[in-house]
């Protein structure tokens, strides 16, 4: 079968169509060139080559899979791939991710700052640590040993701080005792169930008391605590006793204040005993 070119200079197939005496082209009606081949084609060395690294490749047969294959004679072929700048990231919606470091060393107390550049989960981490540190130091109200309070720096040129001073809640008590004018003797003590301050001890007299009057503390532990505590000296011409005490004296819960003496006659008298609870 000849081939020729056609007026287009088209490199096409033709066929001698002896009927009109001229050259057609191998063409179908659905636009495609069918050629009947009656014997087998041999096809000689086939090779591929690079142009521009000159890299080449050999069609062969792979007799184990009875098919073409293509090596190639001068190693891989080069292959480039550009990523972009940033990767598209997805997270499952509800998991978790740690970004960063996920260790850092613990917090410290030097004053100088620290300039050494943290990731954000490292940042959050530091701003913990000095809040536990800090939590630690501060004390709830009241007090507490020294490693476990929050020093505190008072100014050597500091103005007076103003300080007020609360009432203590402190309830006093009053023991009153007298007598009906026939003559009763002072025997006179306190019950209080609370612990207490003895704050003053104040009698009057009607006309002179002579005797002694003695003060005792009855003490919650026995009598072998029982204590004289003041004597007050009677006299002619004496119409009042009292004993103020200036500072707190603490009583226990349980423990009682006596006060007694002898009536030298038929005198009238006013007792008054002040206590005060803790």
């Amino acid at each position: 079968m000849p081939i020729a070119v056609g007026p287009s200079r088209r490199a096409c197939l033709y066929y001698w169509d002896p009927p009109t005496e001229t050259f057609l082209p191998c063409e179908g009606e659905d636009g495609k060139i069918y050629v009947h081949i009656e014997s087998d084609i041999e096809i000689g060395a086939v090779e591929l080559k690079d142009a521009t690294t000159n890299v080449r490749a050999k069609v062969e047969a792979f007799a184990a899979k009875a098919a073409l294959y293509v090596r190639t004679e001068a190693g891989a072929f080069p292959v480039t791939v550009t990523f972009p700048a940033t990767q598209p990231v997805s997270i499952a919606d509800g998991s978790d991710i740690a970004e960063g470091a996920t260790t850092d060393a613990a917090a410290s107390s030097a004053v100088a700052e620290d300039a050494t550049a943290r990731t954000g989960i490292g940042l959050w981490k530091g701003i913990k640590n000095i809040l536990i540190l800090l939590d630690a130091k501060w004390a709830a109200l009241g007090q507490a040993v020294m490693a476990a309070s929050m020093p505190v720096v008072i100014a050597s040129d500091q103005s007076d701080v103003p300080v007020a001073i609360s009432d203590p809640g402190r309830t006093p008590t009053v023991t009153p005792a007298t007598s009906g004018g026939g003559g009763e003797n002072i025997n006179t003590a306190t019950a209080l169930a609370a612990d207490f301050y003895l704050r003053a001890i104040t009698i009057h007299f009607d006309a002179e008391w002579t005797n002694d009057v003695t003060v005792t503390k009855d003490s919650a532990g026995g009598a072998t605590y029982d204590t004289v505590l003041r004597v007050l000296e009677g006299a002619a011409g004496v119409t009042d006793m009292a004993w103020i005490l200036e500072g707190d004296w603490p009583f226990q819960n349980g423990d009682q204040i006596v006060v007694t003496s002898t009536n030298p006659g038929t005198v009238t008298f006013g007792l008054e005993i002040s206590t005060e609870a803790m």
